[in-house]
């Protein structure tokens, strides 16, 4: 019985200490430092946002400009339309005329 116990505990202590010498320890990745911020990098950044701002100005400038064009092109359909129904109107009132001779 002891030889059988032998047997079971040998192998045991031996795959308990290779597994306690197999893990290796981490190596440390040496750690990506952020570089220092000069001051040619706050200035690109401050020309940048600049630029953007001129951008924007303009873009709300043109939109000012289209706003103003189709106000003027709804208006000028609106004149139109009236237009058109008074014409209709006019043509409608005279060719009522027009049967009215004929008919009396």
């Amino acid at each position: 019985m002891k030889s059988v116990l032998r047997w079971c505990v040998v192998p045991l202590l031996a795959t308990t200490l290779v597994a306690q010498t197999a893990a290796k320890p981490k190596s440390k990745k040496p750690v990506a430092r952020p570089r220092a911020v000069t001051a040619a990098d706050v200035q690109a950044l401050k020309d940048a946002l600049a630029a953007q701002q001129q951008q924007i100005e303009q873009l709300r400038q043109a939109m000012q400009s289209r706003d103003a064009a189709l106000q003027q092109a709804q208006q000028q359909a609106q004149q139109a339309q009236q237009q058109l129904q008074q014409a209709q109107a006019t043509a409608s009132e005279a060719t009522k005329g027009k049967l009215r001779r004929k008919c009396g």
